[in-house]
């Protein structure tokens, strides 16, 4: 079990959260809190779905390049956004210039691939939730958020 009582606001946070830890394939400095994938060569990157549909977990440090990167796979985590979301909103990955952040998912408009035909080649065909958030944000306020954190 362990203890954070930093994740929710006046409260402590029990409970399991699974890491591991593998080199960083790039300077990962500034990137804290974004999703991130591993690549061929077994180190963490930055993830970016339209080059790759394997994202793997939520970046917990900062490291440079060949340092030891801590990435959340399971759990509570904190996330950088790409946009608003409100409590309790499902959260996709985003693309293009906020690759490795999150977004909100809209049902109806925002697809799985299981429900919308996307095309497991083609990653920016649909979208996946990896998330649900338990406080509300925005890019522009409040940029790192707490969430849920699951590959869903």
């Amino acid at each position: 079990m362990a203890y954070f009582p930093d994740l929710v606001k006046g409260a402590a946070v029990m409970g399991p959260n699974s890491e591991y830890t593998l080199p960083a394939g790039e300077d990962l400095s500034a990137s804290q809190y974004y999703l991130v994938t591993i690549d061929a060569y077994w180190t963490v990157k930055c993830h970016d779905p339209a080059a790759d549909p394997c994202m793997v977990g939520v970046l917990q440090n900062a490291p440079l390049e060949g340092e030891m990167a801590v990435v959340r796979v399971f759990g509570f985590s904190r996330a950088v956004l790409a946009d608003s979301v409100g409590r309790g909103d499902f959260v996709m990955w985003a693309f293009g210039a906020d690759k490795g952040k999150v977004a909100k998912f809209t049902p109806g408009t925002d697809g799985h691939h299981h429900d919308t035909g996307g095309d497991p080649a083609d990653p920016t065909s649909y979208d996946i939730i990896v998330g649900q958030t338990v406080e509300a944000g925005s890019a522009a306020e409040t940029p790192v958020i707490r969430l849920m954190f699951q590959v869903l």
